[in-house]
């Protein structure tokens, strides 16, 4: 595996345990709740994540069709913190077996999006589940903060 591709997939790890630990702990209550107007639970935070990984990765990269349902992503309440890091643990195994065999060369290439339409590079797919992921584990660091400090309950 090249060097890079490694790289890779330890950031993406490592968003995966950043998730896991602002989800360690907290209740359902905690989970399930929003902070305010248009705004997401870290419940519905965390099955995004694992449903656009899995959509991102394996359907455009890996040109395999991931049925998804981003609307029911964000509906999602009652799941303790184990399922949602079990569920995050599984998107990251589910694409591993697309990132693993990629070469530099493929990173230059170019997927098409039934989706969208359009065409992406697979470095593009990568960076923007790495950003993603990125910006929704602050999402869930800060909601943890707010509910921790009873902030608006």
């Amino acid at each position: 595996m090249h060097k890079a591709i490694e790289d890779y997939i330890e950031r993406l790890q490592g968003q995966q345990k950043a998730a896991a630990a602002a989800l360690d702990g907290l209740p359902t209550e905690a989970l399930d709740w929003v902070p305010g107007e248009g705004m997401s639970s870290m419940g519905a935070l965390a099955t995004h994540m694992a449903g656009s990984a899995r959509y991102l990765i394996r359907d455009i990269i890996g040109q395999q069709e991931v049925q998804r349902d981003r609307d029911v992503e964000f509906a999602t309440r009652g799941q303790d913190a184990a399922a949602l890091t079990t569920l995050l643990d599984a998107a990251v195994q589910e694409v591993l077996p697309v990132i693993e065999p990629l070469t530099p060369d493929d990173l230059d290439s170019m997927r098409h999006s039934r989706r969208h339409d359009k065409e992406f590079s697979v470095m593009w797919v990568l960076v923007h589940v790495l950003e993603h992921w990125a910006e929704h584990v602050g999402h869930l660091a800060i909601t943890r903060q707010l509910w921790e400090q009873g902030i608006e309950r």
